[in-house]
């Protein structure tokens, strides 16, 4: 490959990329007064191990431990999440859902999944929505080989 295709892929994969994240988001807020990394955020304390430390959260939505700090922080004042000091390590923390962060999360989810439906059969046929999630599986595989 030449410089200047691997250029190409790259632009066009991040320009596709920030559309569709800004439209999601745009849409998560609007409904839910949410933004995208906060969805990721919620969606990585409910299906990660119970309960969630920062750090696992932050490796699972790829934002550093201080910004997942700062959007905890400010989902406690809204009582989405509960935080507490790690009974085994006085340095961590973990998180849980609330009830009421478990259902927004859920209703949120809900949303963005239609959301993504409409910005990805707008842009691409099903047949390229398949092929671009097999080119990037292999992507992601050969990276951690």
């Amino acid at each position: 490959m030449d410089d200047t295709a691997a250029d190409d892929a790259w632009w066009v994969l991040t320009r596709l990329q920030h559309d569709i994240a800004t439209e999601l988001d745009e849409v998560l807020v609007r409904a839910h007064g949410l933004s995208l990394s906060w969805l990721e955020v919620l969606r990585a304390i409910a299906t990660g191990a119970k309960p969630s430390r920062v750090l696992d959260i932050s490796a699972a939505v790829a934002l550093s431990a201080s910004r997942v700090c700062r959007v905890l922080h400010t989902m406690e004042e809204r009582g989405l999440v509960i935080r507490t000091s790690s009974p085994s390590d006085a340095r961590a923390t973990e998180v849980r859902l609330t009830e009421e962060g478990f259902e927004l999360r859920r209703r949120a989810q809900e949303d963005f999944a239609s959301a993504l439906q409409r910005a990805l059969t707008s842009r691409l046929s099903a047949d390229d929505v398949r092929a671009l999630t097999g080119v990037g599986r292999r992507a992601a595989t050969a990276a951690r080989t």
